[in-house]
């Protein structure tokens, strides 16, 4: 599935790019990823896959995410805090 997400990601930039060139739009800025949810993991391999291709991303955002399950359950049952929501707060482990 990873590879087919980057591929479909990718697909839709260039597709973007040629519209944006059809519409005779010289210049479109730095490129910025965002992701909720499901999209969040979708947008981190497309980060992968487009700093594996040296193309410059500006910045990435993601929200509500939960890719290590572990860490997840463990975090929220070892440490809680006061300020936690009612649900299980997902985050991403930077290796």
């Amino acid at each position: 599935m990873k590879e087919s997400t980057q591929q479909a990601d990718l697909d839709m930039l260039m597709a973007a790019k040629e519209v944006l060139k059809a519409l005779h739009v010289q210049e479109t800025g730095p490129l910025y990823l965002s992701g909720w949810s499901m999209g969040s993991w979708s947008t981190l391999m497309f980060q992968q896959k487009l700093e594996s291709l040296h193309i410059p991303i500006k910045a990435v955002s993601i929200a509500c995410n939960s890719t290590d399950v572990f860490a997840l359950i463990n975090r929220w049952v070892h440490n809680p805090k006061p300020i936690d929501a009612m649900w299980l707060p997902g985050y991403w482990l930077c290796s």
